[in-house]
């Protein structure tokens, strides 16, 4: 099925050099515009736009989710489960898309992460042990994530009174992840964060005083994609 793809919204990106910035698909595994056709659309936009893309694929993201507000189909699960469930579906996402993104793009122009390439990196926990310190120290970004818990939850229409005080942790943890792989991403070269849906926290974290630099000055473009 086509699918059709416009700008919904977008921070100031192109003032950027194009030199000095890349392109980050940010992959939400099970949103169908994360995926297929509406995938394809999204690469042939940004090819034109970056000499270099970066697919982020949150597969094991979910994680938080899964031991929090529990998986589809599955309900709460442990660590174990929830880990190896999200990480099957992130296997079988690379197996639907990793030639479809080969088909698109140059060698060498691009490349893929999975979470847990992420989470591996000594970089990429020291930007999450320091997001954990923020979070403590700045009641601005608490206040953040409260609000990001409160949206999402209401979004799936599930009560907060249902919640522990530890799936709320958990459901924070998964912001504190996404903000912190974002600021590591962003120090070398400003990353233009692409997803076809909202990346509010990502917009009201750069307002934030003590915002790190590389979350300040991280832009995005928000895509809505539709099947025609």
């Amino acid at each position: 099925m086509t699918q059709s793809l416009r700008v919904g919204r977008q921070s100031k990106w192109q003032a950027v050099p194009r030199d000095r910035r890349f392109a980050s698909l940010e992959i939400s595994v099970g949103n169908p515009s994360c995926m297929g056709e509406a995938l394809t659309a999204q690469i042939d936009w940004a090819r034109e736009r970056f000499e270099w893309l970066q697919f982020s694929v949150g597969d094991t993201l979910n994680v938080h989710n899964y031991m929090s507000i529990g998986h589809p189909d599955y309900g709460v699960l442990n660590a174990s489960e929830a880990h190896q469930r999200a990480f099957e579906e992130g296997n079988s996402w690379m197996l639907e898309n990793v030639d479809r993104i080969a088909g698109r793009l140059p060698r060498g122009s691009y490349e893929i992460r999975r979470w847990d390439d992420w989470l591996a990196m000594s970089e990429v926990r020291a930007c999450i042990a320091s997001m954990v310190q923020l979070f403590r120290q700045n009641f601005g970004l608490e206040e953040l994530l409260v609000r990001e818990r409160l949206e999402y939850l209401r979004r799936r229409a599930i009560a907060v009174e249902s919640l522990s005080s530890g799936d709320l942790q958990s459901l924070s943890r998964y912001v504190l992840e996404e903000l912190a792989v974002f600021q590591y991403q962003g120090a070398q070269k400003t990353c233009v964060h692409l997803y076809p849906g909202d990346l509010a926290i990502l917009r009201r974290m750069k307002n934030l005083p003590g915002c790190p630099p590389a979350l300040k000055e991280a832009q995005y473009v928000l895509f809505d994609v539709r099947a025609i």
